[in-house]
């Protein structure tokens, strides 16, 4: 059976150009996706970012990849948009 879940996830170590700039960003977003299980909502959510145009912009190196980790799966509540929201950036400490 598919089911709508709301996956939260969480990058980290994105180098992106801002405003001229490259800098070590994180960010937080969601994704209302539909599955048949967790498991497979986690790995539609990730698939979904990797056109998102701000991280498919991202300077990394072969060496310094960028991740995205899962911080929840829960079931999509019916007032849930399926709307893709943005990102919300944070800086990162860099590691120089």
């Amino acid at each position: 059976m598919i089911v709508r879940y709301k996956v939260s996830l969480n990058g980290h170590n994105f180098l992106l150009d801002i405003d001229g700039k490259v800098r070590r960003l994180g960010f937080y977003t969601h994704r209302i996706v539909e599955a048949g299980d967790e498991s497979e909502a986690e790995q539609v959510a990730i698939q979904a970012l990797r056109s998102h145009p701000t991280l498919v912009a991202r300077r990394n190196p072969p060496g310094n990849p960028a991740s995205v980790t899962v911080d929840e799966i829960e079931l999509a509540q019916a007032n849930d948009s399926s709307a893709q929201p943005g990102l919300v950036l944070y800086p990162e400490e860099s590691e120089d």
